[in-house]
């Protein structure tokens, strides 16, 4: 597979997954006025702590059972279906058997700890979110490995909107209270799950659940290291709101959580289609053409997405006290200051996965998992020197600095296996189309009385200036459009 061929592949699955992530974007959008005014501020910390729980559990639960689908999902098919249907019927039990005893072992220890106890109660029924979305996150990965962009993205759409549906009718018809919302998001995810193992086992993808040791063996092999990865990823995602809770009360976490989570959701937006496209090609790219090759795709390709991420990170911070104040009420107005902190880090945070496409090449996964395990203990860190003296704006800048620190470390131990070259030029016209979008933006200011018009209105004319001035400085984007015109 060459180069352009490739990029062909990519923008077309990248369509298909941004059109997904946009929709599930929106639905956390939607979801954050109905949670941020049904429920209070204290009852909001409770909730964003479960997430946080839920995911460090999940991580821990799924034992890299996802991360050795997408890995040899491609190597089974070619030894036939029956070996085929194994495989994922192994991956699915796997997951399964790993999430239910992390759920189990979080709800004895939970029993155990004394807190606040809204949040005890909420724990005691995130051990079934748990399950389903270990198990989810095989089939998804299933999907991925197909290449069946529409089955992917479907599911995630429709998890994401059937969640939300139960969250406001148990908010509304029961008393508003953070239990609620989990109880409805297992039943919400677990109804999708359902009808997707049922399509699979349909078409002969999957059986019923197994557990084979020397497939999960090998599957753990390659995975485990992924999710100590991940668990120390997520300690630099969520491990800094318990430290909040600690010194400043769940309060304090609400108030950290809007901005982080509104930013988060934007850069999931922006990457999150481009990984889950690229990271496919890139392996069979390294398989057919070799290093060089792979080299200059992804190079190009992480040139491009910086040039993408200056832009779209500066319109929504010049506009993020607006959007606080539109998605999450005038109660968490303060938050916006928060924003300039946390968003480098952030966007910093989702690129790692180019960056890092030499360690997983490779099947080096134990240094990437110990590059992000370090990362995550510097970012706690931080948050213990930074709080106490500097508060919420502390532990953002303890995420900016930590997510900094381990880009750094993974550029420096993948490179010799992709020689990444940033193209300076093409980032440096970005930076001068975000100089005039801002200008325009700032320039013109709030144009109408109505917020979501004026947000909605500003936000598409400053996308649509800095497209038009890449358009006339860059001419591999010029020629491109000019292309797909024609």
């Amino acid at each position: 597979m060459t180069t352009a061929p490739a990029r062909k592949g990519l923008v077309v699955s990248s369509a298909g997954y941004f059109i997904s992530q946009t929709l599930a974007m929106l639905g956390g959008f939607v979801s954050m006025p109905i949670l941020t005014r049904l429920l209070s501020k204290e009852e909001y910390g409770v909730l964003n702590l479960v997430f946080a729980s839920i995911a460090i559990l999940l991580i821990v639960g799924q034992l890299g059972f996802p991360q050795a689908t997408v890995r040899f999902y491609t190597e089974e098919r070619h030894e036939g279906r029956t070996r085929l249907r194994n495989f994922c019927s192994n991956m699915l039990g796997g997951a399964l058997t790993s999430g239910a005893l992390a759920a189990m072992v979080a709800a004895v220890t939970v029993g155990w700890s004394t807190g606040q106890v809204e949040y005890l109660r909420c724990m005691q029924l995130a051990g079934l979110v748990v399950i389903v979305r270990a198990a989810t996150s095989v089939v998804m990965q299933i999907y991925r490995s197909e290449e069946r962009v529409f089955a992917y993205a479907a599911t995630q759409v429709v998890a994401r909107y059937a969640t939300l549906g139960l969250v406001v009718a148990f908010l509304l018809f029961h008393e508003g209270r953070a239990r609620e919302v989990i109880l409805a998001t297992a039943i919400g995810e677990g109804i999708v799950l359902a009808v997707c193992v049922v399509e699979l086992a349909a078409r002969g993808i999957i059986g019923w659940p197994k557990i084979s040791w020397p497939t999960i063996r090998a599957a753990t092999k390659y995975g485990v290291p992924l999710a100590i990865g991940g668990s120390a990823s997520f300690i630099l995602d969520y491990g800094d709101r318990f430290l909040i809770q600690r010194f400043l009360g769940f309060d304090a976490v609400a108030s950290y959580a809007v901005p982080y989570d509104l930013t988060q959701n934007l850069a999931t937006a922006i990457f999150a289609p481009i990984r889950l496209a690229a990271i496919p090609i890139i392996f069979r790219m390294w398989t057919s053409d070799g290093q060089d090759e792979t080299s200059r795709f992804v190079s190009q390709l992480l040139t491009y997405v910086v040039a993408l991420s200056i832009p779209i990170g500066a319109l929504f911070t010049v506009m993020n006290h607006d959007i606080i104040l539109l998605l999450a009420s005038a109660k968490y107005s303060a938050s916006a200051a928060l924003t300039p902190y946390l968003l480098p880090g952030i966007f910093i945070g989702e690129m790692n996965f180019l960056i890092g496409a030499g360690l997983t090449i490779q099947k080096n996964t134990s240094v990437l998992a110990l590059i992000i395990l370090s990362g995550g203990l510097l970012n706690v860190v931080f948050n213990l020197l930074f709080i106490p003296m500097l508060g919420l704006v502390g532990a953002a800048v303890a995420t900016t600095v930590s997510y900094t620190a381990v880009t750094a470390a993974t550029f420096w131990k993948a490179q010799p296996v992709l020689r990444l070259q940033l193209r300076f030029a093409v980032v440096g016209k970005a930076i001068v189309a975000t100089a005039v979008m801002v200008t325009l933006v700032l320039g013109l200011g709030p144009f109408c009385a109505e917020r979501v018009v004026d947000v909605a209105a500003r936000g598409i004319l400053g996308t649509g200036v800095a497209a038009m001035c890449m358009l006339i400085l860059d001419r591999n984007i010029r020629e491109r459009a000019w292309v797909r015109l024609g």
